[in-house]
Parts: C-alpha cells; structure tokens; sequence
C-alpha cells in the first residue's frame, strides 16, 4: 500500500460516505442546478421587469405593470429558496462528519495495546475532530468541496447561455463576440507573484493535509 491513496480510492471513499443518502443527494444535485439558474436569471429578470414597468407608464397600460410585479415576486421567492441551499449543504457535511468519526472510533476501538502506543490520545482526538469538521476538512470536501464545483461550473455555464441570447439582440456581429472575449479573459490562467511562488509551505498546515492523510487513516 502506497503512503498516499490514489484519486479512485479517494473515489471509492466519497461513494462509501454517500451510499447511505442516495436520495438526498439527487436532491442535493437538483437544488445546486436550481440555484445557480435562479442566481444568473435573478438580475436579468429584474432587469426586464424595470424596463418593462418604464415602457407600460410611457404607454399607459398599468395593467401589465401588475404581471411584471408579479413576475418580479416570483423570482424573487425563488431567490429565497435558493438561500437556503448553503444550509443544506452544510446539513450533509454534518451527517458526513458524524458517519465519519462513529466508523473511525468503532476501529479505534478494535485496536489492540500496541496501537494506544503508537499513538496518544492526543494525536487520535485531533483526527477525529480538527481533520474531518474544520475547513477545509475531510467532511467539508466529500460534499460541500464537490457540490460547489459543480455550482460554479454551472454558474459559468448559465452565464454563457444568457450572454449568448442576450447577443441575438445586437445589430453588428462585433458586438455579438464581446461577452466572450470578456468571458475568455477572466478565465485566463492567474500566474502565481515571484512572492508566492518562492514562499515555502507552512509546515504546520502542511502536515495537516485534508484528503490523502484523513483517508489514509480511517482506511482499512
């Protein structure tokens, strides 16, 4: 066995953690699609709801400034709900983080004399504690770390959808190309400073490695 775990067990232990909340986390991947839609479609509809009041009072029809208000609340409900998908998110990295700590300490606990030797209680109470609950720890990467990859993948995504409806809008096919090349430079590569580069690791964090050292000791 290898000191550090290789990426499929890694794999194989983030699958274990949510074989128990397969339901949940189908929910849990919904509501992340869900929210990043209702984020980017926020402003845009907000947007339209203004000019769209601004042009019903220039044309008098202050019926359709009610549908407009009422298009304007609904979004905003949305909004409120999709408040509450951080809180859900950290509701599972709690479950995690107690599903964790029961397995460890049931091993912990069918360990023999030479084990209590090796290692003081001290050592074995900080990877029970500090390395799985504390971010960014064991219990924060097997979801929140993932889901809001995924969240930010389609953020950027939604974004991209929007810009390029937005663009069927423009006369002149220049203007059309100008929400991607704003697109493109943000997601140019960000350089390391000559600082940051030549700056050596703290020794302290990096003895606390999250992932491989966590999944290396509570392995079999």
């Amino acid at each position: 066995m290898s000191a550090f775990p290789t990426l499929a067990s890694k794999a194989r232990f983030v699958a274990e953690r949510w074989r128990g909340h397969r339901i949940f986390i189908v929910f849990l991947a919904a509501f992340t699609i869900v929210s990043s839609a209702i984020t980017v479609a926020y402003p845009l509809a907000l947007r339209e709801v203004v000019a769209g009041v601004e042009a019903s009072v220039r044309a008098g029809q202050e019926a359709r400034i009610g549908q407009l208000l009422l298009v304007l609340a609904l979004v905003f409900a949305g909004r409120v709900v999709a408040g509450f998908y951080p809180s859900f998110r950290a509701w599972m990295n709690l479950r995690i983080e107690s599903e964790v700590r029961a397995d460890a300490f049931g091993r912990i606990l069918e360990k023999d004399y030479r084990f209590q030797r090796a290692f003081r209680t001290g050592d074995v109470v900080t990877r029970l504690t500090d390395d799985v609950s504390e971010y960014p720890r064991l219990a924060w990467f097997c979801c929140s770390g993932i889901f809001r990859a995924i969240d930010s993948a389609a953020r950027l995504l939604f974004s991209l959808g929007a810009m390029t409806v937005r663009a069927q809008d423009h006369r002149t096919p220049a203007t059309k190309t100008n929400g991607f090349v704003f697109v493109l430079i943000g997601l140019w590569p960000i350089k390391r400073s000559p600082r940051q580069a030549s700056t050596p690791p703290n020794s302290a964090v990096a003895s606390r490695s999250p992932l491989p050292t966590q999944i290396y000791l509570l392995g079999p």
